[in-house]
């Protein structure tokens, strides 16, 4: 058996997990959202450590979503047990992302211009570097784990 595990920085994590509560629930203010919630001391390897070490004869494979772009045909390779080995680029996604200045107008915060890619990013870099730090911790750590392979490792 094979378990795969996607994770990424806890600042995009949120912003994303945020966009898709407002798709399906009712409204709720991002301030709101997130206010028992140090995005920052977060830890991914802190969720998934006990469900790894405790089934040590699977096999976790983790995908770090920060790559996704760059290794979209690694993560499909790799999910698809290596069938699926090409892909088409040019496929739209199936939905419409909620851009920087509609999720500003109805979050309820003030937040960073983010105009790299006009994706909604609450958090300040400070922030956002704090959650960067801590994923290349936790892959560090679930590095160590003899049962889990990082799909797209750069190390």
């Amino acid at each position: 058996m094979v378990i795969y595990i996607t994770i990424r920085n806890m600042a995009n994590f949120l912003a994303s997990a945020y966009c898709e509560y407002l798709r399906w629930n009712k409204y709720i203010d991002f301030c709101d959202y997130t206010k028992h919630f140090s995005p920052q001391d977060a830890s991914w390897f802190d969720v998934f450590q006990r469900l790894i070490i405790d089934n040590p004869n699977i096999e976790f494979k983790v995908f770090n979503f920060e790559g996704f772009k760059k290794d979209k045909p690694k993560l499909i390779e790799s999910i698809s047990f290596g069938k699926i080995t090409n892909f088409n680029e040019n496929i739209q996604p199936s939905r419409q992302k909620f851009s920087q200045s509609e999720l500003t107008l109805i979050s309820g915060c003030q937040v960073s211009d983010n105009k790299k890619n006009n994706s909604f990013q609450p958090f300040e870099a400070d922030i956002v570097q704090l959650c960067n730090e801590k994923l290349n911790q936790d892959l560090l750590l679930f590095r160590q784990l003899p049962n889990v392979k990082i799909i797209n490792d750069v190390e």
